[in-house]
């Protein structure tokens, strides 16, 4: 498994307006990283300060929280001039049940839906490996004991969360790394 120690998730398009399509496909980039190639410390999002509506999508509808970079983070992934005119936020372990259960409520309608018009636009999930060959994993960190323990633990590296959850999944009981918090 080829692993990065940080990966920024960005550049993300979602260009039908007024669908709610931004929140599931960040949702599913993350729990196919995680499932595929988890990184060793975090996934993260860095976003210009004027773009105030990612910042608060992906706070709110998809559970990234904020973070404050050490000068040694920013520099390290290529923003250390930059670092104070951007927001910074991290999808930690104990966000991955909320990103999964995203990607399983959209896929389980199997449309989208328009906000304003009513219009719904079915989607083709026949290619997509979440809905495929991780559809048991996705529901189980959605909705299944592994998921509310990931949820309701300390934040753990996601590289440790996937050897815990491919443990779950082969029948482990007890996992000493997820503490629960404070």
């Amino acid at each position: 498994m080829d692993q990065d120690k940080k990966i920024e998730i960005g550049s993300t398009r979602a260009q039908i307006e007024g669908f709610g399509l931004y929140p599931f496909v960040v949702a599913s980039q993350i729990m196919h990283e995680f499932l595929e190639r988890p990184a060793q410390e975090c996934f993260f999002a860095c976003i210009h300060l004027d773009n105030d509506s990612v910042t608060k999508m992906l706070n709110q509808k998809v559970g990234w929280q904020f973070m404050t970079p050490s000068q040694d983070f920013a520099d390290a992934v290529g923003e250390g001039s930059t670092k104070d005119t951007l927001s910074w936020l991290v999808a930690s372990s104990d966000t991955f049940a909320h990103q999964a259960r995203v990607v399983s409520d959209a896929m389980a309608k199997g449309y989208v839906e328009n906000r304003k018009t009513g219009e719904k636009l079915r989607l083709d999930l026949s290619g997509f490996s979440l809905a495929t060959t991780y559809q048991n994993h996705i529901q189980e960190l959605a909705h299944g004991r592994f998921g509310e323990m990931l949820e309701n633990a300390m934040p753990i590296p996601p590289v440790d969360a996937r050897k815990a959850f491919e443990n779950y999944m082969q029948g482990a009981k007890y996992f000493p790394m997820l503490s629960p918090k404070p």
